[in-house]
């Protein structure tokens, strides 16, 4: 599934593979410009989910809260933030779309 990076921000979406997860960009010198601001980037890593026994698992669902523009990647990097509390950077395959009731389970 294609997402649009335009009209993707603050849609809900769940984790379909966990393998297209970034679990250690925010370490990445050369992101330090891309990230909308450095609680995020402190949040976005393995280092920082495992302070909370958390790993991020397929069917997480969560909100898109930022497109990262990586050059280095020939697509964008989103970063969905989990639980309220979590900060997930997935490539668009990673994920897919769901509704608002999907994400309640209604």
């Amino acid at each position: 599934m294609k997402n649009l990076e335009s009209n993707i921000l603050g849609q809900f979406v769940k984790i379909v593979d966990t393998v297209k997860i970034f679990k250690d960009l925010n370490q990445n010198a050369e992101t330090d410009n891309l990230w909308p601001n450095q609680q995020i980037r402190n949040k976005a890593c393995e280092l920082e989910w495992e302070k909370y026994k958390y790993s991020p698992m397929n069917g997480d669902i969560g909100e898109v809260v930022s497109v990262l523009n990586f050059p280095v990647y020939e697509e964008p990097i989103y970063i969905i933030r989990t639980y309220g509390t979590f900060y997930i950077p997935i490539k668009n395959t990673g994920f897919e779309k769901i509704n608002v009731r999907q994400s309640l389970n209604i």
